[in-house]
């Protein structure tokens, strides 16, 4: 038995015309009257009366009718759903960005491709981003490190000049630029050990030979930032960060240029199909609001 069983049988019981119903839905009368008889076949009884060419439905086929109409109904119903979920879904969008200050640039390119844009923003830790992307929770991420799948599309953004924040008067300030080696005996500010931030400076040092020094860990950038200005230790941030953070009582030395893994580069991570119609305008305008900025 299948859907379109139901819905011929439902017309024909309406019209009691094979002729008639057979226009109705644009098929053949004797392809119409096959399905009407492998329904009954299936069912075990007639449906319909049949006399002198005409048809007359019948108490079963009353009682049955009812359920056959519940059910084009419910389906009918359940299309009506799906599309208005799908069309949800398209209008909804997923990011991860550690980089606290490119949420707001990325928030108004999504709403120049749709104006109708909801923004899912998430925070996962690193070794989760590669599920999440496969999974569809996540559609896109924009990390420092590029994620290894043949689903997945990793493109290159831009180069952020990273440093540290340093309270005034530490022994860094008037320095025109500092090695990873200068951070082995500095007491450092740092997000825990799941998140992106840490894992960067963790890989810096240890690439170095040593272990950074963290005396305090927090969620909180603005957390972090208080506990630099009271002198508590340095944090590793961006240069552009500093562009919009409150700087007094503060300073930002980059790392020489020769360090070049000290420096992150940012990467767009997607699935290399999506079902959602915005999808290629939300790359592309990602690209052309982060690409080429010193971020």
């Amino acid at each position: 038995m299948d859907i379109n069983q139901l819905v011929y049988f439902a017309d024909v019981a309406k019209t009691q015309n094979m002729g008639q119903s057979a226009d109705n839905l644009h098929i053949s009368q004797p392809a119409l009257s096959m399905s009407i008889k492998r329904l009954e076949n299936e069912l075990g009884t007639e449906l319909f009366d049949r006399h002198n060419h005409s048809i007359f439905l019948n108490s079963y086929g009353r009682l049955f009718l009812r359920y056959a109409e519940y059910c084009i109904k419910d389906l009918e119903e359940g299309k009506k759903q799906l599309k208005a979920a799908l069309n949800a879904k398209s209008n909804t969008i997923s990011i991860m960005c550690p980089v606290y200050y490119i949420t707001g640039i990325l928030f108004d390119a999504f709403c120049s491709v749709n104006p109708n844009v909801t923004v899912e923003y998430h925070f996962y830790q690193y070794w989760m981003v590669e599920e999440a992307l496969l999974n569809k929770t996540l559609d896109i991420c924009i990390t420092s490190s590029k994620v290894s799948n043949p689903q997945l599309e990793n493109t290159f953004i831009t180069n952020r000049t990273m440093g540290v924040l340093c309270p005034a008067g530490h022994r860094f300030e008037g320095r025109e630029s500092i090695a990873v080696n200068d951070l082995r005996d500095e007491k450092h500010l740092t997000f825990p050990e799941n998140k992106m931030p840490r894992y960067d400076l963790d890989t810096i040092c240890n690439s170095r030979g040593f272990r950074p020094n963290v005396v305090f860990e927090s969620d909180s950038f603005s957390t972090l930032l208080q506990m630099c200005k009271k002198g508590k230790g340095i944090l590793k941030t961006s240069l552009e960060s500093t562009r919009l953070l409150d700087m007094r009582g503060l300073f930002f030395v980059p790392f020489e240029k020769s360090e070049v893994d000290a420096h992150v580069k940012l990467y767009m991570v997607t699935r290399k199909s999506s079902n959602n119609p915005y999808m290629e305008d939300y790359k592309a305008v990602v690209m052309s609001a982060l690409a080429g900025e010193d971020l």
